[in-house]
C-alpha cells in the first residue's frame, strides 16, 4: 500500500520538478523573443521619425512592416497594392545598433519574394483583425503587425 502511495506522488510532483528545470530555458526564450520584439518596433518607430523629417509624402504610404536579415534589422514602407506594390522607402540597421545614426536609407524597389510574402502576412493578419469583435483600436491609432520568424526568436538579433 505504501509503494501505491509513494507511486502515487511521484505521478503527481515529477510534472512540476520538471517544469521547474526548465524554468531557465523558458525565460531564455521569453527574454530572446521580447529583444527581438522590441528591435523590431524600434527599427520600425526610428524609420517613421526619419521619413516624415524627411518630408516624404506618407499618405503614398499604404503600410511598412520591419523584419530582421541576416545582417540587419529593416523596415520598409510600401506603396500600392497587390502585384503593383512596391518599396516607397527602406531604412537598414546593423544588428544591435538600431539607432538614427546607423541607418541607411534606401529609394523606391521592387519588393523581394521574401518581403512579398511578409507583405502578404501583415495584410492578413489586418484582415484578420476585423473579425474579432473585442479588437478595438484606439481612436487615431493604428494597427502595427510585427513580424517575428523563427531565427529572430532563437536569438539571431540578441
Amino acid at each position: 500500500m505504501h509503494y501505491l502511495f509513494f507511486i502515487g506522488l511521484l505521478l503527481v510532483v515529477a510534472p512540476g520538478a520538471y517544469a521547474q528545470n526548465d524554468l531557465p530555458a523558458t525565460s531564455q526564450e521569453i527574454v530572446r523573443e521580447g529583444v527581438a520584439l522590441y528591435q523590431l518596433e524600434r527599427a520600425a518607430w526610428i524609420s517613421t521619425d526619419l521619413l516624415q523629417a524627411r518630408g516624404f509624402p506618407t499618405p503614398q504610404v499604404s503600410g511598412y512592416f520591419s523584419y530582421a536579415a541576416a545582417d540587419s534589422v529593416r523596415t520598409l514602407f510600401v506603396g500600392g497594392a497587390g502585384p503593383t506594390a512596391q518599396v516607397l522607402a527602406e531604412y537598414r540597421y546593423p544588428l544591435r545598433a538600431i539607432r538614427p545614426a546607423t541607418a541607411r536609407a534606401a529609394g523606391p524597389r521592387p519588393l523581394l519574394p521574401r518581403e512579398r510574402a511578409l507583405l502578404a502576412i501583415r495584410q492578413q493578419s489586418l484582415a484578420d483583425l476585423g473579425h474579432i469583435p473585442e479588437a478595438k483600436l484606439p481612436e487615431r491609432a493604428s494597427f502595427n503587425a510585427v513580424l517575428l520568424s523563427k531565427a529572430a526568436r532563437r536569438g539571431c538579433m540578441c
